[in-house]
């Protein structure tokens, strides 16, 4: 079978269901990789992937929700003055906290910081 499908962009080569598995489980959120779903090491939630493909994220919400929730976090926190998807300025001590992992509204450096702020 051809590795190009009629649903596929211009330009861009399909992954093989082995090529999906493997980029997910190089994901360092990403923890039991399953075909159908995937546990997310942050939350401890199961993300539901596509339900047509292995391994597939395409068509998939589940990112979106998950950040949209790691955003409304930020959001809620009182101790947040500021915040981008990269980086938090908190409120108690005027710190700007970058945030790594890969992911927009990555939370554990702004965790991490918020157990030892000091005022």
């Amino acid at each position: 079978q051809n590795s190009e499908g009629p649903s596929s962009s211009p330009g861009r080569t399909r992954r093989t269901a082995a090529q999906r598995r493997a980029f997910l489980r190089d994901d360092p959120l990403a923890g039991e990789v399953e075909p159908r779903q995937v546990l997310c090491r942050g939350c401890r939630k199961w993300i539901r992937l596509s339900s047509k493909t292995e391994y597939s994220v395409n068509n998939c919400p589940a990112s979106r929700v998950a950040t949209a929730e790691r955003k409304i976090v930020l959001l809620n926190d009182p101790q947040v003055k500021n915040f981008s998807k990269g980086r938090v300025q908190c409120r108690t001590c005027r710190t700007a906290v970058d945030l790594e992992g890969g992911v927009d509204y990555e939370l554990t450096k702004w965790t991490e910081h918020k157990e030892t702020c000091i005022p």
